[in-house]
C-alpha cells in the first residue's frame, strides 16, 4: 500500500460571476448623486449671481439678469448631462467592486473547502492503512486466547476455559469493528472524491490485504464446541451464556460466540461491496484515465525537448559547415571553431 500521503484535491472551476446592484439600491444611488449635483448647481448660481449683480453696476440690471439666466440655463444642461453620468459611472463602480469583492470570497470559499476535504480524506486514508495494521493484531491475540482455552480444556480447567474463550470472542469481536470502520471509510473515500479533480490514489485496502480470518474463526467454532459438548464444562456455559456481552454488536456472551464468524464473513462481504460499488469504480475509473493522461502528457514533453535539441544540433552543423566552405571560397586558413562538429 502507498504510504505517501502528499494528495490533494483542488477547488473547483469557479465561474467568473457579476453581481448585479438591485432596483432599490440603484435608487439609492441615483437619489444620493442627485443630491450631489443639486448642491453643485446651487452653488454655481450663488456665485455667478453674486459675481452679476457686481457687473451689473457697471453694465446695467437687465443684461446682468439676462446672463445670469443664460448662466443658470447653461450650468443646468451641463449639471443634468454630469449627473447622468455620474449615475453610470457610481453604479458601475459599485457593481465592479461588488463583483470582485464576491468572487475573492467564492475563491476563497472553494480554496478552503478544498483544504477540509483533502485534511478529511488524508485522515481517512491513514486511518485506513492503520486499522489494516490493526486488524492482523487482533487476529494474533485472538488466536493465541483460543491456544490457551484448549490447554485449558485438556487441563479439565473449566473457569479459565470460559475466560479464555471469552476473551477470544472480544478480540474476534474488535476485529469484526475495525472491518466495519475500514468499510465506512471506503464509502466515505469514493463518496468525497467523487467529482473532484485530485490526484489521491485508489483506497488503500482491499479485501486480499486483511489477514484471512477464516482459520481463527473455524478454531473459535471448534474449541467452543468441544467444551458444550462436555457435561462439566457445558454446565459452567449454562452459567455464563446468557451473561451481558461485553462484545460490541452482540447483546450475551453465547449470541457472539455462536454468531461472530458469520457476522466477520458478513463485514467482509460488506467491504468487497464498497470498494466495487457504482460510485467506487467511477472514482477508480477516474484515477486510472487521470494516471494514463499524465503518462501521455509526460512522453510528449520528453519528445519535444529530444526535438529541440536534435533541431539545435543540426543548426550548429549547418552553420559550422557554412563557414568551413565560406573560408574554402575566399582561401582562408580555418579556424578552430569552423571545424563542423561530429554530432
Amino acid at each position: 500500500m502507498d504510504s505517501n500521503l502528499d494528495y490533494r484535491v483542488l477547488p473547483r472551476p469557479h465561474r467568473h460571476q457579476i453581481a448585479k446592484l438591485s432596483d432599490n439600491e440603484k435608487q439609492a444611488v441615483i437619489n444620493r448623486t442627485q443630491g450631489l449635483n443639486n448642491n453643485s448647481l446651487s452653488a454655481i448660481v450663488v456665485i455667478s449671481a453674486v459675481l452679476l449683480l457686481y457687473v451689473a453696476f457697471d453694465f446695467g440690471f437687465g443684461l446682468s439678469l439676462f446672463g445670469l439666466l443664460i448662466v443658470v440655463l447653461g450650468t443646468a444642461g451641463v449639471n443634468y448631462n454630469l449627473k447622468n453620468e455620474n449615475i453610470s459611472k457610481n453604479i458601475s463602480d459599485l457593481e465592479k467592486a461588488r463583483t470582485e469583492k464576491a468572487n475573492q470570497e467564492r475563491m476563497k470559499r472553494d480554496a478552503g473547502e478544498a483544504e477540509y476535504l483533502t485534511s478529511n480524506l488524508l485522515n481517512n486514508y491513514n486511518s485506513s492503512i492503520n486499522l489494516t495494521k490493526e486488524v492482523s493484531k487482533c487476529l494474533k491475540q485472538a488466536s493465541i486466547w483460543l491456544n490457551k482455552a484448549e490447554k485449558e480444556f485438556n487441563s479439565n480447567a473449566f473457569s479459565p476455559f470460559w475466560d479464555a474463550i471469552e476473551k477470544a470472542a472480544i478480540w474476534l469481536g474488535n476485529y469484526n469493528q475495525k472491518l466495519k470502520r475500514i468499510s465506512q471509510n471506503a464509502d466515505d473515500y469514493y463518496q468525497k472524491l467523487n467529482g473532484e479533480k485530485h490526484n489521491f490514489p485508489d483506497f488503500p485496502v482491499k479485501p486480499k490485504d486483511l489477514p484471512d480470518p477464516s482459520f481463527v474463526i473455524n478454531e473459535m467454532r471448534r474449541i467452543t464446541r468441544l467444551g458444550q459438548t462436555n457435561f462439566q464444562f457445558a454446565n459452567i456455559w449454562e452459567h455464563r451464556r446468557t451473561r451481558t456481552a461485553i462484545v460490541d454488536g452482540f447483546r450475551t456472551l453465547n449470541e457472539a460466540v455462536n454468531n461472530l464468524g458469520g457476522t466477520i464473513e458478513n463485514s467482509i462481504s460488506n467491504l468487497q461491496s464498497s470498494i466495487s460499488s457504482d460510485m467506487a469504480r467511477a472514482v477508480q475509473e477516474q484515477i486510472r484515465t487521470r494516471g494514463s493522461i499524465e503518462n501521455v502528457q509526460r512522453s510528449v514533453e520528453i519528445s519535444r525537448e529530444s526535438n529541440e535539441k536534435l533541431s539545435a544540433s543540426i543548426d550548429k552543423r549547418l552553420l559550422e559547415q557554412n563557414r568551413m566552405l565560406d573560408n574554402i571560397q575566399h582561401d582562408r586558413k580555418p579556424r578552430l571553431k569552423d571545424t563542423p562538429s561530429k554530432h
